[in-house]
């Protein structure tokens, strides 16, 4: 005999139909006697209407955007919105448009030539701006080598091979919309679209482009919103993503985003530099601080990616021999005297994980090593000849006390 199809369904009754139907009536029965809350707005609900206003896309031209709200408070955070980027930028296009495509907040660089950078290069450049990346191929088998083009610079096997946490590809639907906000961990993030558009915008302090300056995020989302987009103190820089641009943010970059239409983010990731890593750990230890806004599904892989970090600086300091010279770029240049400093101030940071992931049980054992290898590191280094901290031959006292500006400087007091 042969065997029947996957998709056959065996017959029913009579008796069976009547049962089901009436079993399908008592949960229909069941269900309309409970009061589900409206989580989402429906196709009946009010909706709350912006006016419509003109923003400018990443070819400078004039597009209308006109979104619809389930919630008047939403409505209210869009306009709040609005008002900094007028304040900032008034009717004209934002200033990475224009000139050499650099600007206070982003610099803009065309995607062939973003692949003739070197990582320090990019690294450099995302120490106090984002990077928005045009004309990147959209079909299908360019659209992966891309992708594989962008990973080259942010996830390198010299670090660890799982540098970057893939992050997507997520869906979206008009008028979503996410509140100001950093990502947690202190990662930097991409962001690409295949479809549609996303309003990305991004807040900075006025005069402080390594954001060493914190939001103060223990108020609440709508005062914060209010609190920051309303304030002389900060500007608003925008992008209107679409397919063929990606957007890369440093870590600690405050930014809210809107969906203007059906847009699908193919691939968001989430990255160390190894060039920015003072900026990513500063970044951690501020959200670190908000414990119900952080987000704990990555703590477990940030915590990995920091001891990979950590073992590779070491070889670089007390084995350079073992760092091929193509590889140099990815780390702190510890053999000057900046990479050295950065260095220092790093083991500082990682010496409080185990502060940081306290909740972590499961991790508990991995950041005691990781806090311990740490700060046998630093000994070292302090005893190394190769770093001149012998008794013979020690670093000046300004060297130290710049080490400790930058200190004070990362964890809020500078």
């Amino acid at each position: 005999m042969a065997p029947k199809a996957l998709s056959e369904k065996p017959a029913r009754s009579q008796q069976d139909e009547q049962g089901g139907r009436m079993s399908q009536k008592h949960y229909a029965d069941q269900e309309a006697k409970i009061q589900m809350p409206h989580l989402v707005g429906t196709s009946t609900a009010k909706h709350f209407h912006a006016c419509p206003e003109h923003l400018f896309d990443v070819h400078r031209k004039s597009m209308e955007i006109s979104l619809s709200f389930h919630f008047e408070e939403h409505l209210e955070c869009f306009h709040t919105l609005l008002r900094a980027i007028r304040r900032t930028w008034e009717d004209t296009p934002p200033d990475y448009m224009t000139g050499d495509g650099s600007s206070h907040m982003v610099q803009a660089i065309p995607y062939t030539e973003y692949c003739k950078y070197f990582p320090a290069q990019l690294g450099e450049i995302l120490k106090t701006n984002a990077i928005l990346l045009t004309g990147l191929p959209v079909q299908a088998d360019g659209f992966e080598s891309a992708m594989r083009g962008l990973n080259r610079l942010l996830d390198t096997s010299i670090i660890c091979n799982n540098q970057s946490i893939e992050m997507g590809p997520n869906a979206a639907t008009p008028s979503t919309w996410h509140h100001l906000h950093v990502n947690t961990n202190g990662f930097g993030m991409t962001a690409m679209l295949t479809f549609g558009k996303k309003l990305w915008a991004l807040l900075r302090r006025k005069g402080d482009p390594s954001t060493s300056r914190p939001i103060d995020w223990s108020d609440t989302l709508d005062s914060v919103n209010k609190k920051v987009l309303d304030s002389e103190e900060y500007k608003a820089l925008y992008a209107i993503l679409e397919p063929g641009t990606t957007l890369m943010m440093p870590g600690g970059c405050p930014h809210m985003v809107f969906t203007l239409d059906d847009s699908t983010v193919f691939s968001s990731s989430h990255f160390y530099h190894g060039q920015c890593l003072q900026h990513h750990m500063f970044n951690l230890i501020i959200m670190a601080a908000l414990l119900d806004s952080m987000n704990t599904t990555h703590n477990e892989c940030a915590i990995s990616i920091i001891g990979n970090v950590l073992e590779m600086i070491r070889k670089a300091c007390l084995k350079p021999e073992a760092i091929p010279d193509s590889m140099w770029s990815h780390l702190p240049d510890v053999r000057t005297e900046e990479g050295m400093k950065e260095t220092l101030v790093l083991c500082v940071m990682v010496r409080l994980l185990p502060v940081i992931f306290h909740t972590l049980q499961e991790s508990k054992e991995d950041l005691h090593t990781i806090s311990n290898d740490t700060l046998k590191l630093a000994k070292q280094i302090k005893a190394s000849e190769r770093h001149q901290f012998s008794m013979l031959a020690c670093r000046d006292l300004d060297f130290f006390y710049d080490v400790y500006k930058y200190i004070c400087q990362y964890v809020g007091y500078g």
